[in-house]
């Protein structure tokens, strides 16, 4: 715990990886969540790094400021996240398994790895946006039988595929709708601005220090 940092100003063509290739000569780096706008797919010019250690993460926080793909990126403390409540207030039971709040860098086959556990994965579909092809955050994963959606729904709720913990429910009805009143909470809780820091002038990066 305490070993995440969050980065600043990325040039909109940053990876995961290049992040991790630039920051693991500070330390074994254990995650890289970049943070995605979901309408369009792409970077939001920020993420957050999991550190194996917190000496690492020390490390870290001495490249702000550091010139990485053309712009002086700014690293700060970042307090590890903390997990919500699972909702358990299930739909009917049915076959397929509605979960939102997947990464969008996700798919058919990474997504039917984590549930396959559960039994007899008989198809996967997860809704792209057009202009990107990237997933919008949600799937469908539809079963064998009853019993096993009903093990994968209780058994995933809240469990991380990919970094993020995805919220499972029966698919049923308009669950578009579902998203759309439970929020859609993207990321990792809400953390809002963290706003400026005084004498190292706030932080501008280009989308603000939303959910992780």
């Amino acid at each position: 715990e305490g070993a995440t940092v969050w980065v600043g100003q990325l040039d909109w063509s940053a990876t995961s990886e290049d992040v991790s290739t630039l920051f693991s000569k500070c330390g074994q780096v254990k995650d890289v969540r970049i943070r995605i706008d979901p309408d369009t797919g792409k970077s939001r010019g920020f993420c957050y790094i999991d550190f194996v250690s917190k000496k690492s993460k020390a490390a870290a926080l001495k490249l702000d400021g550091t010139e990485f793909i053309g712009r002086k990126i700014r690293v700060d403390e970042a307090p590890a996240a903390t997990p919500r409540k699972n909702d358990t207030n299930y739909g009917p039971k049915t076959n397929t398994v509605f979960v939102a709040n997947l990464s969008h860098d996700l798919d058919k086959e990474s997504v039917e790895s984590a549930f396959s556990a559960y039994g007899t994965v008989t198809e996967v579909r997860l809704p792209v946006h057009q202009d990107s092809g990237k997933i919008k955050g949600i799937g469908y994963i539809q079963f064998a039988t009853e019993d096993e959606a009903e093990a994968a729904v209780k058994g995933m709720n809240g469990m991380a595929i990919n970094g993020r913990p995805v919220r499972t429910d029966f698919s049923g009805g308009d669950d578009s709708a579902r998203v759309n009143s439970r929020g859609d909470r993207g990321g990792r809780g809400g953390r809002g601005g963290r706003g400026g820091r005084g004498g190292r002038g706030g932080f501008s990066d280009r989308g603000g220090r939303g959910g992780r």
